[in-house]
């Protein structure tokens, strides 16, 4: 025993520590840095939101449209009622959604519409992934640039993360070797590229999947949010969201009372 303890490295053992920790401690300061600038960017967005408000001829009593443009998590979100649940008067909220990753539609109804919203969240889901991720981020910067020539505020939303199967660490490791794309690693990616491109345009962020996985390094969906198919959401899930989202509105992390 005392010749195995003698013969580890442990100069090695504590460099290969220090260094987790310090990976550890580099994404915890990313994950820090990203939500003070989104806290910076949503209030300049309002700001600006308020000002096209008054351009248009609309009081500031009368509350900010919100529309959400989604799939099937977002159509059993009921946005609509979400100012039912959560104390955010100043605002009013609609969905539209279709059941594909092209929201080109919808976007289009949206701003070619006459009475069109201040602000339109758009949100994808996992059911879409792997996919064309090339395609999609054409899909989402030409969205926002529609968006944002007819004068309404795009935010942008993370898409859910999928649980954890059972074995899969094995079934990444034979993705891996396969060269197939993985499941949860083409959303994360895809989640990672959305939230670098929106800072790089100053758009807010609502980072749905922050709020749904087990931690900044274990980015699989909570087991106890699952519906039972690793994809769809329930209602504790939902619960969690609608608290999220109300501070997220508020810039704030305080806590917010559900009705």
């Amino acid at each position: 025993m005392e010749f195995l303890i003698e013969s580890i490295d442990w100069g090695s053992v504590e460099l290969e520590l220090r260094e987790k920790n310090w990976r550890y401690q580099m994404t915890r300061l990313k994950t820090t840095v990203f939500q003070t600038a989104q806290v910076a960017l949503l209030a300049v967005a309002l700001a600006m939101g308020g000002g096209a408000m008054a351009e248009t001829g609309k009081t500031r009593q009368e509350p900010r449209r919100i529309t959400l443009v989604g799939a099937s998590i977002g159509q059993d979100w009921h946005f609509e009622r979400l100012g039912d649940r959560v104390p955010l008067a100043e605002y009013k909220f609609s969905y539209v959604g279709v059941n594909a990753f092209d929201k080109t539609p919808l976007i289009t109804g949206l701003v070619g519409g006459a009475d069109r919203p201040d602000i339109v969240l758009i949100k994808e889901c996992s059911t879409y992934f792997p996919g064309d991720i090339e395609r999609y981020r054409r899909g989402v910067m030409t969205w926002v640039d529609q968006l944002r020539k007819s004068g309404i505020q795009p935010m942008l939303v993370t898409t859910a993360p999928v649980s954890e199967p059972f074995g899969s660490a094995a079934r990444r490791f034979v993705k891996k070797m396969l060269g197939k794309p993985d499941w949860l690693d083409t959303v994360t990616a895809y989640n990672d590229w959305l939230k670098v491109y929106a800072q790089h345009e100053k758009i807010p962020v609502f980072d749905l999947e922050a709020v749904l996985r087990r931690s900044d390094s274990e980015r699989w969906l909570k087991a106890e949010y699952d519906v039972g198919d690793r994809v769809h959401l329930n209602a504790a899930a939902y619960k969690a969201m609608d608290r999220a989202f109300a501070a997220f509105l508020s810039g704030t992390q305080s806590r917010v009372e559900l009705r």
